[in-house]
Order: C-alpha cells, then sequence, then structure tokens
C-alpha cells in the first residue's frame, strides 16, 4: 500500500470533466481496507467469519458499497432521461426519495446484523468491566448523539437541492456552504452517520457491527474522494441552469 501511494500518489486519472489524484483514491480506498482487517483482528478473531456466514451483515457490506456507487452514477448517466420525462424538480425528487430508500435499507439490514452478534461484555477482556461499561454506556450513545448532530445539521444547511445531488440535475445553490457544519469536519453527513453506525456498535457490544461501520465509513469516503473535486468544479464554474438561494426552496418552479 506504501509503495502504491508514494509510487502513484502524484498522478492524476480523469473521469469525465474531473481529475482525481490517484494517492486521494488509495488514501480512501486500500489504507482503509487495512484498517477494517486490522480492526476485525484485534477484536475478535472469528469476526470476519461471523460476517461472512450471516445473511444481514453480507448485505450491509453489499449495500453499504452500491450506495455512493448508486448515488454518482444514476444521476451522472440517467440524469438526462429523468429530466426529460419527469421534468427536472420531479427527477431530482424522485431520486432523493430513492437515495432516502437506500440509507434506510442500509440501517435496517446494519441494525439487524448487530442485533444477531451482540455481546455487551465484549472489551472487558480488553480493557476491563469498568472500561467495558464506560463504552458501552457512555461512549457509544455519545458518538451516536455526536454523529446525529453533525449528520443532521448538515442536512439543515444543505436541503434538499445540496444533499441529494441537485448539481446532478442542474440545480444549485447560489453559494458552496462553509458554515457549521463544514467548517468542522469534511462531508459532514458522511462523518456523521460514520460516527452514527460506530456508536450503535459500541452500544451493543457488536464487534461484527465495528467491522460493519468501519466498511460503511469506508465506501462513504470513497465516494467522497469523487464527489468533493466535482462538487469543487460545480461550483468554481456555476453552469447550473436553477440556481436556489437555499436548499429547501422545493416550492421555488422550475423548467
Amino acid at each position: 500500500v506504501l509503495f502504491l501511494y508514494f509510487s502513484l500518489g502524484n498522478k492524476v486519472m480523469k473521469v469525465g470533466e474531473v481529475e482525481v489524484g490517484l494517492g486521494r483514491v488509495l488514501q480512501y480506498t486500500l489504507i482503509p481496507a487495512g484498517i477494517v482487517g486490522l480492526t476485525a483482528s484485534f477484536l475478535d478473531t472469528s469476526v470476519l467469519e461471523n460476517i461472512a456466514s450471516n445473511v444481514w451483515a453480507l448485505s450491509t457490506c453489499a449495500v453499504a458499497v452500491a450506495c455512493p456507487m448508486l448515488w454518482n452514477s444514476i444521476p451522472f448517466f440517467f440524469g438526462p432521461s429523468l429530466i426529460k420525462h419527469l421534468g427536472r424538480k420531479t427527477a431530482m425528487l424522485t431520486f432523493a426519495a430513492f437515495t432516502v430508500s437506500m440509507s434506510a435499507l442500509r440501517g435496517f439490514l446494519f441494525e439487524r446484523a448487530v442485533e444477531s452478534f451482540t455481546n455487551t461484555g465484549v472489551f472487558s477482556d480488553l480493557i476491563g468491566e469498568r472500561g467495558n461499561e464506560m463504552i458501552t454506556k457512555y461512549l457509544g450513545p455519545f458518538l451516536v448523539a455526536y454523529g446525529l448532530v453533525v449528520s443532521l445539521s448538515s442536512f439543515f444547511r444543505l436541503g434538499i437541492y445540496g444533499t441529494y445531488m441537485g448539481e446532478y440535475f442542474d440545480i444549485m445553490l447560489s453559494k458552496k456552504i462553509s458554515s457549521f457544519p463544514f467548517n468542522h469536519v469534511d462531508n459532514p453527513m458522511y462523518f456523521g452517520s460514520t460516527i452514527t453506525h460506530f456508536g450503535k456498535a459500541l452500544m451493543a457490544g457488536s464487534p461484527v457491527g465495528i467491522v460493519l461501520a468501519a466498511i460503511i465509513g469506508w465506501t462513504y469516503y470513497m465516494g467522497a474522494a469523487y464527489e468533493e473535486p466535482l462538487m469543487n468544479l460545480f461550483y468554481s464554474q456555476k453552469k447550473a441552469r436553477v440556481i436556489v438561494n437555499n436548499g429547501w426552496d422545493i416550492f421555488k418552479k422550475i423548467d
């Protein structure tokens, strides 16, 4: 991984109009993959076997990987056709409903997988009973609350159009959001969702849940490696046909 990172880190590949550094791709793919494997081995040597043998865990992995791929590929390849047949606003809102449905499905599968492998005393051998209690009863709920604050505040700032790839449908905000939580963390919606999943896994004491949360975070940041330069390109050129003052202006007439 390090050899590839240092040998290809300065190389650039072009996807459509977007240039993506290969070093950035490696940063968000191979290195996190190693971290997921180390996390699994550290917590429980059988955790990967548990994932491989459980339909809920495998389904969570599949949907987690599919989500960012579909969220970017569908509007990119089928956006013009959707706009032609449904109209710009309806096409964008239909895609938003699809995105919400995929997120809900992934959340449902994650919850079932965590429930299948719950052990509230899993950390006792590592840090003792008191430490285990601190993680499951305090750290877990704190991470869930913190993640929800970050992701929901991001959703509030972006609105419908900013959250659900309105740029692909030629609908853009009048300016790029830079206030909280965007001045606090990069990709706050992805970051907040990842932290929330980690918190839920810790509350349940589920090593499988922790690894699945890491996989979800990994797929988020693979998507971010492509989305970030694309959004920067959109807002630097401002070629969108429709500019909205805020992402919640869903009643604005859009042709």
